[in-house]
């Protein structure tokens, strides 16, 4: 479950800054893809391993999707066509060229892998016909499921909204003609298939309603090796531009002019974190001075980075946003800010200064809403130092809240 702490709910609309800490699980051993939204905190979370194929709803690349985490494969068949369906059988198998989802794009399917780039009517499965307005397939395909059974496949044609698709056992038994319908799927990126249960699978949140799933795929590890990872991509109006080796405390909205911002869904993805063999206890550690700054779908631009990561034993993932959009609003009040050790133990100091000389409230309240400790300061020109002896507080993370009369700014202090 989501859990935002910001002095906006808490203490009724005392803040303008939004600091929120989250927290999602997508369970142990990773069982659950959760969608996430920047406004609305987790949206759902559903088993990403009850679909097979994926097919793109939205958008005119026909992206044909597999779900590789689940064990599902897929190989084109070389030098046959849809006329040869019969003739397929499994001779050499293994050689025959492995195709998988792209992780930079949705677009980018296992299906859609064997495309020529030279033709812009070519979507790798089939050709567009851009008389008829129809796809038609021109590919073969076998492909390997989870329980290691193997099914010939051909998506034969994307007509009228309709996919079209054929699958059956090598040797032509058990064959079955399915379709999905775009207009089943309303709304969404993509709709689901299942051959366990032969049907359709309704399992995304609408696409203007999240703008991070936690998901399992496989990731480019390495030249030529793709490798399972637990990680996050973004939805496909969402950009985001990666922050290494900086003070993430120190970030505002400024700091995007000229960042690096991008479309790649797994800009953020797994490597946030490294799995450390060398300590005694082997675990998994974050990345330090790691973050993102994220143009979500509600226009505002957030500050990202994660605080916590629990594993495949516990599939939790802690991490901290910060709303820069709103953040940056102060500038007309606030000439500077900063608080200062911080992580600190206890002793600590709070420097600013005032674009107009105007009384200043400080108070510092713990994550409940609480109030901690207040001090005030009248009127006063230039910069002003403000020491904050030991306040004999908990380990934890704790809000700083200077308020003027007409605005105010949050920030958070660390206690350690």
């Amino acid at each position: 479950m989501n859990k935002i702490y910001s002095l906006t709910i808490l203490l009724i609309y005392l803040a303008t800054t939004t600091i929120a800490q989250n927290n999602v699980s997508m369970t142990p051993g990773y069982a659950e893809d959760v969608f996430y939204s920047f406004s609305d905190g987790e949206v759902s979370s559903i088993s990403n391993t009850d679909w097979d194929l994926a097919f793109q709803i939205s958008g005119f690349a026909a992206s044909i999707r597999i779900n590789s985490i689940k064990g599902v494969e897929l190989r084109m068949v070389p030098g046959l066509g849809q006329s040869d369906w019969a003739n397929v059988d499994t001779t050499g198998m293994k050689s025959w060229k492995q195709v998988y989802n792209a992780d930079s794009a949705w677009e980018n399917g296992a299906f859609n892998a064997g495309l020529n780039s030279n033709d812009p009517f070519d979507l790798g499965w089939g050709v567009y016909n851009p008389t008829t307005h129809v796809v038609g397939g021109d590919s073969m395909f076998v492909l390997t499921l989870a329980d290691q059974s193997v099914k010939k496949i051909r998506i034969d044609q994307l007509s009228g909204g309709v996919y079209g698709f054929t699958y059956a056992n090598i040797d032509g038994s058990e064959e079955v003609n399915a379709t999905l319908n775009k207009t089943d799927f309303e709304n969404k990126f993509f709709g689901y298939y299942s051959f366990a249960t032969d049907s359709i699978i309704n399992r995304e949140p609408d696409q203007a309603n999240w703008d991070l799933v936690f998901t399992r795929y496989l990731a480019d590890y390495a030249p030529g090796v793709k490798y399972p990872v637990a990680g996050v991509l973004t939805n496909p109006a969402v950009e985001v531009a990666e922050l290494r080796s900086v003070d993430l405390s120190q970030m505002t909205l400024n700091d995007t002019t000229g960042a690096d911002f991008s479309l790649n869904i797994s800009t953020i993805g797994y490597d946030w974190k490294n799995f450390n063999m060398t300590l005694p206890i082997p675990a998994w550690e974050l990345i330090d001075s790691l973050g993102y700054f994220v143009r979500a779908q509600n226009g505002e631009t957030y500050l990202m980075y994660f605080t916590d990561f629990g594993g495949s034993g516990t599939g939790d993932i802690s991490f901290e946003t910060t709303n820069l959009t709103t953040s940056i609003e102060l500038s007309e009040t606030f000439a500077s800010f900063n608080i200062f050790p911080n992580p600190t133990s206890g002793k600590f100091s709070i420097s600013y200064e005032l674009v107009n000389p105007e009384p200043v409230n400080i108070e510092v309240f713990d994550l409940s809403g609480r109030s901690l400790f207040q001090t005030s300061r009248n009127a006063a020109f230039g910069r002003q130092d403000i020491q904050i002896e030991q306040l004999l507080l908990p380990k934890g993370m704790y809000l700083v809240n200077v308020k003027t009369p007409r605005s105010q700014i949050t920030e958070r202090l660390i206690i350690n």
